[in-house]
């Protein structure tokens, strides 16, 4: 009994962060005691990375999702881990126009929703909501003027022009777009990612070769192939030369 009171009472204090002489009469009308229960216990199992129990136990105190802002992010997020991105993305559609759907992964699941759907003037609704949240850390940023940029080619069939200097990332963003639309610098693009000495870039030794196949220039893939040692390339590689010497394309 001790250990679920404690447990409603620590609930309480991350709930408010208000003057502690907050009516409590307010607090126990707004929130069941059994639902704030099954949330902190949530909380606690998604911390420990227990990810299935904490879906129960959030499932259990859905009451919570209108009235505690905070409730949806920490559900999408498990959702997330336990891989039902569908069920994501239909909570975040039916939260639209609240409050608690405004943070960066509702607005990147929905905007790349969006994209899948090709519904590109509400992918740009999205990042518009997303660009207005602003970025809390460098990694935020740079999805965001990523998409930012692939929205634009997708919609326009042209890379964005005037494109932030983010480094490496930008080579392969670039090598990646050159694919797409199928711009004659594809091949340069490729090789000059893969030939970046600062970083191991030589996982994208499988997209360029991926992108010969598809150009029906499988001697080139061989040659270019049996020049990387076995036994230092990627995994990726390693399983691209099994296939392509088993004359496996698909």
């Amino acid at each position: 009994m001790f250990s679920k009171f404690f447990k409603i009472f620590f609930v309480l204090i991350i709930f408010y962060h208000g003057p502690v002489y907050s009516n409590i009469q307010d607090i126990n009308k707004k929130f069941n005691h059994k639902d704030l229960s099954h949330y902190f216990s949530g909380i606690i199992s998604y911390n420990q990375q227990k990810n299935s129990e904490a879906l129960k136990y959030f499932n259990l105190s859905k009451n919570l999702k209108n009235d505690h802002i905070p409730y949806l992010e920490q559900y999408i997020k498990i959702l997330i881990h336990e891989n039902k991105i569908k069920t994501a993305i239909k909570e975040l559609k039916k939260n639209q126009g609240n409050k608690n759907v405004e943070f960066f992964e509702s607005y990147l699941l929905l905007l790349i929703d969006s994209i899948l759907n090709k519904d590109f003037t509400q992918s740009e609704k999205y990042l518009s909501k997303m660009n207005k949240l602003g970025t809390s850390n460098t990694f935020e940023y740079i999805i965001h003027d990523s998409l930012k940029n692939y929205l634009y080619l997708f919609k326009n069939k042209v890379k964005f022009p005037n494109k932030n200097k983010l480094g490496n990332l930008n080579l392969i963003n670039n090598a990646f777009e050159d694919c797409y639309i199928g711009s004659e610098e594809t091949e340069k693009s490729f090789l000059k990612l893969i030939d970046v000495k600062d970083a191991d870039y030589s996982r994208y030794k499988f997209f360029y070769a991926t992108y010969l196949a598809q150009k029906n220039q499988e001697n080139k893939v061989k040659i270019y192939l049996d020049n990387i040692n076995d036994i230092r390339s990627n995994l990726l590689v390693s399983q691209l030369k099994s296939w392509i010497e088993n004359e496996n394309l698909s």
